[in-house]
This record gives structure tokens, sequence and C-alpha cells, in this order.
């Protein structure tokens, strides 16, 4: 089995899960509301005992095949289910154990949680500039105009890019240690990074192809 971490507000991680499903594969959309449900469990350094509630069945860690997070973290918003009172530390706790979950996880995860991100980005637009001056790629945090995004998947960018911005891409998410990232860059006549979303754009059958490649499936 697949899984998509994504929210229930976000379209893309529902995209990506029927794109998985119509390319044969076993997939499901996990959201944060699900993590209430009794079934979810952690072992830590035993990753094959972990469990997991996905469409009412219990998964063991040991049977999901891969894992793709498209949820920057877990929000008040995602919790409506839960009393106002209570949602802001629900979500907090949700996020905690999410981050601590995928990573004791064996199988592939794209993209590893950081602290400061459950789908692995986690730096800011001057951070992502920094990072992209160093490697000698122009930056501009202040950019407000058009933009142009560029997926990169394990490395190689997804769909059709201008070499130069595929390349601009796959120098940064590979100095930045991420596997799945969508940088977005000026839409002028120079490469010129601008920042990098929360989360990657998954909601293709173009990414989804290269996603269901890199997880080995």
């Amino acid at each position: 089995m697949l899984l998509v971490f994504g929210s229930a507000f976000d379209d893309h991680p529902k995209t990506l899960v029927q794109c998985f499903r119509d390319a044969g594969r076993p997939a499901a959309l996990v959201i944060p509301k699900d993590l209430s449900r009794i079934g979810w469990s952690l072992r830590s350094g035993n990753p094959g005992a972990m469990t997991a509630t996905v469409d009412d069945r219990i998964l063991r860690g040991d049977e999901i095949r891969g894992v793709v997070t498209a949820l920057p973290w877990v929000a008040a918003y995602d919790v409506l289910h839960v009393i106002e009172a209570d949602r802001d530390y629900v979500a907090e706790e949700m996020a905690a154990f999410l981050l601590a979950w995928l990573r004791q996880l064996r199988c592939p995860v794209l993209d590893r949680p950081t602290p400061t991100s459950l789908a692995g980005c986690g730096r800011s637009k001057f951070e992502w500039a920094n990072l992209a001056r160093s490697k000698g790629v122009d930056a501009d945090p202040g950019w407000t105009g058009n933009t142009i995004p560029v997926t990169v998947v394990c490395g190689r960018s997804v769909g059709d890019v201008p070499p130069a911005y595929a390349r601009a891409a796959e120098t940064i998410s590979t100095a930045a240690g991420r596997s799945l990232v969508t940088l977005r860059f000026a839409e002028t006549d120079t490469v010129t990074l601008v920042n990098v979303d929360p989360r990657a754009e998954v909601g293709s059958d173009t990414v989804a192809a290269v996603l269901l490649e890199a997880l080995g499936t």
C-alpha cells in the first residue's frame, strides 16, 4: 500500500492518490483527522511493529511500500472534529507524532520530514535564496510577479521545463538534500529563484509516474 499524507483542504494529494490507483497501485490518502482513529502506533527502533489506520484497515509498518508527504504541517483547521479550545494543542501533538512516525518507517518516504516541515522543505524563502546564491543561482525572495514552478523528484526535474530552469532547480534541490520539492523562479529573462512551495506540486500524472519510479513500485 502506498500512502499519501495531505490536508483535506488540498486537492493535490487526492489527485495523486487517484493517479496511483489509475496506474494499478494500491494507494490511500491520509489526512490529520485519520490520526484520531484507533489503530495508530509508534515503535521506536522497531518499524515493523508500527501500525496505521487506513481506510478502516490497520496496516503494519512492513505493509507500507512507500509514502509521499504532501502535508507541510498539521494546522488547527485540519482538526475541526476536535473542540475549538483543544485544536491548537491536538494539531501540534499530531504533527509531532507524524514527524517521529514517518522518520521510523523503513520504506521510501518522499520527502523525509524535518523538525520544521513534515514535507521536508522547512526553509524560509530567505534561506532558500541564500542556498541558491551559494550555488551560483540568482535569487529574489521579494519578487511579487509571475513565477515558473519546477518540480524535482530525486534530483530530476519533471515535465516540460526550460533546460536552464531545470538545471538550476536540480542543483538547488540536491544542495538542500531534498528528494521531492517544487521551486519557483521569476518569470523573467534570467533564472532567478523566488521561493519554494511548502509542499511539492504532486497532483499530476507526470509527477505521479516519476514518483512511482522513485518509490520503486
